[in-house]
């Protein structure tokens, strides 16, 4: 999908698929959310992306990321700090707000975080401002109910998320390398938040600057693609730029060479919503506006 959008010299996406620098703070700011206290690694994986860190649980990875980001952006790492100095604020704003039930100090503390949240974006927004050219996102988080207002903080950007047949995602992290077992894969899933209606859809969904869209849709329909570009603001693409789309198919129901049965039919049973059952062809669905 990234490929086929920078087929058009409008569209950058920034190095280090930034800004999900916010990642971590998102998670920690779901977990407050539901009065649970931060823990220790919640502070260091915040931490990490805050300040581009090495942290126990990912080595370098933030560090690797924000200087892709900078490199990519011709940024001096010095800029960073108009960015940082707020996330840093949001997070303090966390670390302090009341655990257990729901209290007035828990909530004006939520609320700070996200007013020092929304000058962090602002700040990153001008870092990452190409004059007319629209800012692909890669995702913000888990893409939680308040991804669309995360993205709308941001001028002139467009976030897009995407969702696939859940076995198949798995089975992506598992061709990769990953140990990840299904039951904490499924546990991730489902404290995801995205809404319900989101994985029931076929095709697309598109509301102001974000949109949703069905990874088997993009491929399988140019429809999707061709409404997708028009969403992000771009003229329909005269080609498909690095998008191969028998290339791109091969990579549907590759769970069922890399997950066992047993595991497969236990994602079926946790996220019935989620699945996209054989008789579910991604090509009929319906775009939404």
């Amino acid at each position: 999908m990234v490929d086929y959008l920078k087929a058009s010299e409008k569209v950058v996406q920034p190095g280090g698929s930034e800004p999900k620098v916010i990642q971590a703070l998102l998670r920690a700011y779901r977990k407050v959310r539901a009065g649970k206290p931060l823990s220790r690694g919640d502070w260091d994986d915040a931490i990490g992306q805050i300040y581009g860190r090495e942290t126990r649980e990912q080595g370098d990875l933030y560090r690797r990321k924000r200087r892709r980001f900078l490199k990519s952006m011709a940024l001096h790492p010095r800029d960073w700090k108009r960015v940082s100095r707020p996330l840093r604020g949001a997070l303090n704003e966390l670390a302090e707000a009341p655990s257990g039930l729901l209290s007035i100090g828990r909530f004006r503390a939520l609320k700070r975080y996200e007013a020092s949240l929304e000058t962090a974006l602002s700040e990153l927004a001008r870092l990452i401002d190409q004059g007319e050219r629209a800012v692909l996102l890669d995702n913000l988080g888990r893409l939680d109910r308040f991804a669309p207002r995360w993205a709308g903080m941001i001028p002139g950007s467009f976030l897009i998320g995407v969702h696939r047949d859940p076995r198949d995602h798995l089975a992506e992290r598992r061709r990769q390398g990953s140990r990840i077992s299904v039951e904490r894969y499924v546990d991730a899933y489902r404290q995801a938040r995205i809404p319900r209606r989101a994985y029931a859809q076929s095709g697309l969904s598109i509301k102001g600057q974000f949109a949703l869209v069905r990874f088997e849709s993009f491929v399988l329909d140019v429809g999707a693609r061709e409404a997708l570009s028009r969403a992000v603001g771009l003229p329909e693409l005269e080609s498909l730029g690095g998008l191969d789309p028998s290339r791109s198919a091969k990579n549907i129901g590759i769970w069922q060479e890399y997950l066992s049965e047993s595991e497969a039919d236990y994602i079926v049973r946790r996220l019935p919503y989620a699945v996209v059952r054989g008789e579910d062809s991604p090509g009929k669905g319906k775009i939404h506006g």
